[in-house]
C-alpha cells in the first residue's frame, strides 16, 4: 500500500458536481441504528477542476424530507411516493449538484458537510 500526504483542511463551501462514487452499511454511533455512508466525488463548477471526495451519512429512513430521500431525488430526479422500495446500488455513479457549508464541530475545530442536494437540470 502506498500512502500519501493528506490535507485535513475542510472542503471549500458552496455548489459542485457531486458523483456517488461508495456507498456502505454501518451502524449509528449514536443510537445503533443502520446507517449508510456514501463517499461523494466533489468537482467544482468554475475555476481550477480539483477532485475532492466528502463522506456523507444517512439513515435508512426513506422519504422526502430524509437526507437519503433528497440525495435520491436529486440524483435520480424522481419523487419519492408511498411503497417506492429502491436498491441504493442504483445510486452509485450518480451524479447531482452538492451545496456544501462549513460548520464549527464539537471539538472547535472548522468542519464541512453536504447541506443540500440539488439535481443537475
Amino acid at each position: 500500500m502506498i500512502v500519501t500526504y493528506g490535507s485535513f483542511e475542510p472542503h471549500p463551501t458552496g455548489l459542485f458536481q457531486g458523483e456517488v462514487t461508495r456507498i456502505e452499511k454501518d451502524v449509528s454511533q449514536y443510537d445503533g441504528k443502520p446507517q449508510l455512508v456514501f463517499t461523494i466525488g466533489t468537482t467544482p463548477l468554475h475555476g481550477e477542476k480539483i477532485e475532492r471526495s466528502m463522506l456523507y451519512w444517512t439513515s435508512t429512513s426513506f422519504s422526502p424530507k430524509s437526507k437519503l430521500g433528497g440525495l435520491y431525488m436529486a440524483v435520480t430526479g424522481e419523487e419519492i411516493h408511498a411503497g417506492l422500495a429502491v436498491d441504493t446500488e442504483h445510486l452509485l455513479n450518480q451524479q447531482a449538484l452538492v451545496e456544501v457549508e462549513h460548520y464549527t464541530r464539537q471539538d472547535g475545530r472548522t468542519g464541512s458537510r453536504i447541506n443540500a442536494w440539488k439535481a443537475l437540470n
